[in-house]
């Protein structure tokens, strides 16, 4: 992983012993240490604490304690600079269902600090980018799910701060919006460092790394080829699954025409080779961990 430098200041976010949630007794993230830089998917079972981080940045939850530096800006210490440093796409899709799409973004743009002629040019570029111009007019409030996910990433978009923080970016999107959205992924890392919090695996393959989250620590950090790398081998499809006795310890799914994919490192001699993807890749490497986890091994 390269070093991003900018201005003699080191580019990324280092997390420095943060305990942080919604409980001081039991916070989701437990003397969490990371160091992230450039474009970064963060994965991870349900409660894992992939929000709950994002969050953090923000200053969002009640309970945080320890150190988060920011380009070089110690955070805890200097809240004020949040608004600066990030832009935000929320997991819900809270937009203010009385204003159309233009009042919407070109407020957003005002409360930035932007002149008119950079506002219109900015609004009009961010609603451009997902497939929204053509509802400038419209309120909110009409939008479908998928259409509000979108305006609020519009939104995140007009603002220009050095870092994008994406919760479920992908969340009430039909597969040519996910394909926009993307394609979007792949021309803003080059520009701002994106942050993307998601449970869905094709979120992350425009990005630099991805770290996976299990019980409140990046236990894993991998690229997308990586995620094919780690379950090469170990990928087949049989039609009959092996005994009750066996069923722990692999995972399976069922495929078309009859056929159940099994993920073993101990294949039964009927199961026939298959290949891998970056899904089969993540769940194997979680239930590694699950089960490094059980046995009382190092992560």
């Amino acid at each position: 992983m390269e070093d991003s430098w900018e201005g003699g200041v080191k580019v990324m976010v280092v997390c420095e012993h943060v305990n942080a949630g919604y409980d001081p007794e039991t916070p989701v993230l437990r003397d969490f240490h990371s160091v992230l830089v450039g474009s970064y998917g963060l994965i991870g079972p349900s409660g894992a604490g992939k929000s709950t981080l994002l969050k953090s940045l923000l200053g969002r939850v009640p309970y945080l304690t320890g150190t988060i530096y920011v380009d070089g800006i110690l955070l805890t210490r200097q809240p004020r600079e949040i608004a600066r440093l990030f832009s935000y796409v929320p997991q819900d899709n809270g937009v203010p269902g009385l204003l159309t799409l233009g009042e919407y973004l070109t407020e957003i743009a005002r409360l930035a600090g932007f002149s008119s002629r950079v506002a219109a040019h900015r609004t009009r570029w961010a609603a451009d980018a997902v497939n929204l111009a053509s509802e400038w007019h419209r309120r909110l409030g009409g939008f479908s799910g998928g259409m509000k996910r979108r305006a609020l990433i519009a939104a995140a978009l007009v603002r220009e701060t050095p870092w994008l923080l994406l919760d479920e970016p992908s969340l009430g999107l039909d597969p040519a919006e996910q394909d926009t959205l993307y394609r979007l992924i792949g021309q803003l890392k080059h520009e701002r460092r994106i942050i993307l919090a998601t449970q869905v695996v094709d979120d992350l393959e425009p990005l630099d790394r991805i770290g996976i989250l299990v019980d409140g620590a990046i236990r894993h950090e991998v690229s997308w080829d990586d995620l094919v790398d780690a379950v090469k081998g170990h990928v087949y499809r049989t039609r009959e699954l092996p005994p009750p006795s066996r069923l722990a310890d692999i995972l399976w799914s069922p495929m078309p025409g009859g056929w159940i994919k099994v993920i073993s490192a101990h294949p039964e001699a009927h199961w026939e080779p298959w290949p891998a993807t970056p899904q089969d890749g993540y769940l194997w490497i979680v239930r590694t961990i699950r089960q490094e986890a059980r046995y009382g091994l190092a992560y």
